[in-house]
């Protein structure tokens, strides 16, 4: 093999990878990042099996429900069975509301995030595989994509705009059909204070099984370099699947100087994600127009409730009420269910798909920085390390089944009274959404404070131009007195903390010299 192509480090030679632009160790070159860590793929495998057995049980219990021919065990001091129907005797205060709450936090959230990581991993490297006609990169761009508003050109695929469209409207339907599980009575004279109709579990049932069906294709028929979910073992993949090439002399240039050509100076202070990605500042900006929505709502349902007009009643605090003739009928089931969908999914849904790939955008930065400090960045963290990397990461996933409980509470559906709007609830739940978007703001506007390294914010090919030895464990800063490099500056990758110095210090740099090694 020519010199060339070697570099001794740490004793061992070490190979270039299929374009001969990275140098990775031996040991590791052979072997796909994220393969040695299956747990990924094995929790979500685990989840669509669950997620399908559960769709299922739901549809089954709508069926026998539906028909009251089929037999139903139900205890007699417990509830009976009406018209399709089941009226419970839940006699404890708000175990109503807490079995809606734990079914939205373990089967619902389960069932969602087994989906989403299936969906969003083979769409990810669909998307890697494909070329944008106009300017011909790829069109992964960001490890973290809004995976609902970017589909595969094959549209009939299972990442294609046909099934991107029907997972996004089941999402909505999986969590507005969830909260209405069990229907609230308003007349309790009769020795029942619950209902249970055959509509929403057979409605449930279907959305997330369509969901699974989709997911489980797309398993099938895409084939996924690894399952990691780390930035730095994507932009491996790319190198080697030969989809990035790394540009030399850009071993400074952060995500916002993407466009700039030439060496650059390090910076203190980096730029915000606000500034520098391109999608955030709009889904900032989004999720601030659904909370005004919430407000809209809110007020707009208040006046309404007060003018005393036929559909409303006043107490305390406000109701709106849309009533049907009879109990729990079918198609007042329907229309409320598509009202709540509406709702709910334009509203809860949107602003929280949103917040979970703006949440993603820090822990891949997070995940970078990391690589400038003493203990370095793994590049293929485990499923425990990407789920507590950030505090925002943890909050969304808690937050998420919760806000759709909460929506489901402030405007949900009552068995005898039909479709009920609490405006004070509703405020409630927007004063708090209020709170989270403007937290938002202030992460994605942060300066990260780092030894002046640049920021990546999960850009793919940033990261291949920054990283120039790859490894298990990847170490960044300045790397003096190599050979090659005299009379310049380099900063770059290496996989062991004695290679490299940090701070770095300050002075224009270039790292063209770094391909004659």
């Amino acid at each position: 093999m020519p010199n060339r192509f070697r570099l001794l480090l740490h004793g061992k030679k070490c190979v270039r990878s299929e374009e001969g632009r990275h140098l990775i160790p031996p040991a590791e070159a052979s072997v796909k990042p994220g393969s040695r860590f299956p747990l990924t793929w094995i929790l979500t495998v685990i989840g669509l099996i669950v997620s399908a057995v559960f769709s299922v049980a739901c549809l089954g219990l709508g069926i026998v429900m539906r028909h009251t021919t089929l037999p139903l065990p139900l205890p007699p001091q417990l509830g009976t069975r009406s018209d399709g129907n089941i009226r419970l005797r839940l006699q404890i205060p708000f175990l109503r509301e807490f079995i809606l709450l734990c079914l939205n936090l373990t089967f619902v959230k389960f069932a969602v995030w087994s989906v989403a990581s299936a969906h969003e991993t083979t769409l990810k490297w669909s998307l890697a595989r494909e070329k944008d006609h106009c300017s011909q990169q790829r069109r992964l761009e960001f490890k973290s994509n809004l995976r609902f508003l970017q589909s595969s050109y094959k549209w009939y695929s299972a990442n294609g705009l046909i099934a991107n469209t029907i997972m996004a409207v089941c999402l909505a339907v999986t969590y507005a059909s969830s909260s209405m599980i069990l229907l609230g009575v308003e007349d309790t004279t009769h020795g029942y204070d619950t209902v249970m109709s055959y509509l929403p579990p057979l409605v449930l049932g279907l959305a997330i099984l369509l969901q699974v069906i989709i997911a489980t294709i797309g398993l099938c028929t895409t084939d996924v370099p690894t399952w990691s979910q780390s930035p730095l073992a994507t932009a491996r993949v790319m190198v080697e699947k030969g989809y990035l090439t790394r540009r030399p002399g850009r071993c400074m240039h952060s995500l916002w100087d993407r466009y700039n050509d030439g060496s650059a100076e390090p910076k203190e202070k980096q730029p915000t994600a606000w500034h520098s990605h391109p999608q955030v500042r709009t889904f900032v900006l989004d999720i601030w127009m659904s909370v005004g929505a919430g407000y809209y709502w809110c007020f707009i349902m208040w006046a309404m409730a007060k003018s005393s007009s036929q559909a409303t009643y006043s107490s305390r605090n406000p109701i709106m009420d849309f009533g049907w003739m009879g109990e729990a009928p079918t198609s007042g089931m329907l229309w409320g269910l598509g009202v709540l969908v509406g709702f709910q999914g334009g509203i809860i849904t949107n602003a929280l798909t949103m917040t979970g790939m703006l949440v993603s955008v820090s822990r891949d930065e997070t995940l970078w920085k990391e690589a400038g400090s003493e203990k370095g960045a793994d590049e293929n963290p485990g499923v425990i390390k990407m789920f507590f990397t950030n505090w925002q990461c943890l909050a969304v996933h808690i937050a998420e089944p919760i806000f759709h409980w909460a929506f489901g509470l402030a405007v949900n559906v009552y068995a005898d009274v039909g479709f009920r709007v609490k405006p004070l609830q509703v405020l409630f739940i927007s004063v708090l959404g209020t709170a989270g978007v403007g937290l938002i703001t202030l992460v994605a506007r942060f300066h990260p404070t780092t030894t002046r390294q640049p920021s990546t914010y999960g850009h793919l090919q940033t990261l291949v131009d920054l990283v120039d030895v790859w490894g298990p464990k990847i170490y960044w800063g300045h790397k003096p007195n190599q050979p090659g490099w005299e009379g310049k500056l380099h900063a770059g990758t290496s996989a062991s903390q004695s290679d490299v110095q940090r701070p770095v210090p300050l002075g224009e740099y270039g790292d063209k010299a770094v391909l004659r090694c």
